[in-house]
């Protein structure tokens, strides 16, 4: 009868041995989808920030479609953020303070902008006699494909690492009604 129960409690004891295997895998994935949906909720932040600051400069542009021509530049918002109040045209000031936004500038904590996308840029390209491409692009925490756009092009070091969203601004010729 006592080798019964010794066999009993040996089982018993690899059935908890399992269940704690079994309890420690499933905490172990929980912490990876943890981590990830952490990033993955990251780069929809930056993407909507991305969203917001393009469709901030379509607007620019479409409000100053005179010097619409003026906006055209790449790699805006690199380097520190300038004053913007000095500048002659609305157009330079638009860009100045397109730049600023793209650095972050509105936000800032311990000295550091941090109101932006990791390394964000801008670019305004013409792609036409009255359209223009607004493009933002940053870089991801997550490797995903590389986008189309030039903008930003190597600048990220890895260019999986690099995202972009662009629109078209389309500039109507009134005069012409």
């Amino acid at each position: 009868m006592s080798r019964v129960r010794g066999r009993a409690g040996g089982f018993a004891m690899i059935e908890v041995l399992v269940s704690l295997l079994v309890a420690t895998l499933g905490v172990v994935a929980l912490a990876g989808l943890q981590g990830r949906s952490a990033s993955m909720e990251l780069e929809a932040n930056q993407r909507a920030q991305a969203l917001v600051l393009l469709q901030d400069m379509a607007e620019r542009i479409g409000a100053n479609r005179v010097q619409a021509h003026a906006y055209v530049g790449a790699d805006v918002g690199t380097g520190a953020a300038v004053p913007c109040a000095g500048l002659a045209s609305l157009a330079q000031r638009d860009a100045c303070e397109w730049g600023n936004r793209l650095r972050g500038a509105s936000t800032a904590r311990a000295g550091r902008d941090i109101g932006a996308m990791i390394g964000a840029r801008g670019c305004v390209a013409a792609a036409g006699a009255s359209s223009y491409v607004v493009t933002v692009a940053w870089q991801g925490v997550v490797a995903g494909a590389a986008p189309a756009s030039v903008c930003g092009r190597n600048a990220f070091g890895d260019e999986a690492m690099r995202r972009s969203v662009s629109t078209v601004v389309l500039i109507a010729d009134l005069i012409a009604l």
